[in-house]
């Protein structure tokens, strides 16, 4: 039933992460960690599946394709941040876990944060 698809949509979105950081593409990793955490509080009955949720998923789909596809090294255009970092901006409040933007952005644009002891 519904339960078993949205198990599998949320196993399949921990793959993805989890295949995505073995290859070293941590802009796929970043933004997929929004995508899990919001299906995981879907999982949980914390929230619901109305249809602008699931238009947002098929979104964060098309956009986890766009990543997979760029070069890990690869410079990005500014849109191409920008339209991810709405997307995040839309996950983490849909997911209940908005954060004030200095501490968003590096997750927002996928930028690995400072090694400890650097700052």
């Amino acid at each position: 039933g519904d339960r078993d698809r949205l198990e599998a949509l949320f196993r399949r979105a921990h793959t993805v992460k989890g295949s995505a950081g073995s290859f070293g593409l941590d802009r796929v990793v970043a933004f997929t960690h929004h995508v899990e955490t919001l299906l995981d509080r879907v999982r949980e009955g914390r929230l619901g599946l109305p249809p602008s949720l699931s238009t947002l998923l098929l979104k964060c789909n098309d956009e986890i394709r766009a990543l997979v596809e760029l070069p890990p090294a690869a410079p990005e255009a500014d849109e191409d941040r920008e339209r991810r970092a709405a997307l995040v901006e839309r996950l983490r409040a849909e997911s209940g876990d908005a954060a004030p933007p200095a501490v968003a952005l590096p997750a927002l644009v996928g930028v690995p944060a400072a090694p400890p002891g650097s700052r």
